[in-house]
């Protein structure tokens, strides 16, 4: 069952961050300002390079600053691409929801600056909230509610995270908890990870036999835990410092 197994994987993966481990006198983590990088050296057409400058001059970034960011979106929409049309459609109309619950916008027709934070602002996080499930409850078959039967598995008595996923197909509400359960775990465990713990966790993946969503989860949940931190606000209202045209959009 790859539910299953890929719960094994995870908890395996996410285990190393709370594994009790024993310490020097003055050991312990280091602060660690970002992740461990290496260097790599490569050639781009100049016309590109100049691209890059101009987008660094603008940004107030690095080159290589640039090409990261370009080649995260690059991944990140191979990531979209894995996903069945279904939820690239539903992850398209909650992005339209963000974009017209943090509206009026300033534009230029080129460019576009939102005068509120959905993620940062507790109105309109809440409205955000409340738009979400009403699109869900918009959206929703019809039909009635079955449960389904999982068979169990020898494992299952000795490990309270399967006995758990087991379980979450008794009804709607089990299958939600479980689920959010453990995607907060690995939303917050997975990027805590140390850059030891880290490679551990790649050697795992790269030696089992797992499936694709697995280790999208693993290498996008930093990425999604540094998106969605939460933004100091001034409590005033944002100001456009570029000549913009206001269009309520």
């Amino acid at each position: 069952m790859q539910a299953v197994y890929k719960t094994i994987c995870l908890t395996k993966i996410i285990g190393f961050a709370s594994m009790k481990r024993k310490r020097a006198p003055g050991g312990g983590r280091k602060p660690k300002v970002g992740f461990s990088t290496s260097s790599l050296t490569i050639r781009i057409p100049d016309d590109l390079r100049k691209q890059l400058e101009s987008e660094a001059t603008t940004t107030h970034d690095s080159i290589a600053q640039r090409l990261l960011w370009h080649l995260r979106q690059s991944m990140s929409r191979q990531r979209d691409k894995d996903r069945d049309p279904a939820m690239r459609g539903l992850c398209f109309l909650i992005a339209q929801l963000a974009h017209h619950i943090t509206g009026p916008h300033l534009t230029d027709g080129k460019r576009e600056l939102s005068l509120y934070d959905w993620r940062s602002d507790p109105f309109f996080y809440r409205a955000f909230k409340l738009a979400v499930g009403q699109l869900l409850d918009a959206l929703e078959p019809p039909g009635p509610i079955r449960s389904y039967e999982v068979k169990p598995i020898d494992l299952t008595d000795r490990d309270p995270h399967l006995r758990h996923y087991v379980e979450s197909f008794k009804s709607p509400e089990a299958k939600a908890q479980y689920v959010v359960e453990y995607v907060l775990a690995a939303f917050r465990q997975i990027p805590a990870l140390s850059d030891q713990e880290r490679e551990q966790a790649q050697r795992e993946l790269l030696n089992a036999l797992l499936p694709p969503s697995m280790k999208r989860e693993f290498y996008a949940m930093p990425d999604a835990a540094r998106d969605l931190a939460i933004k100091a606000q001034s409590g005033k209202t944002t100001k456009a410092k570029i000549d913009l045209t206001l269009l309520f959009t």
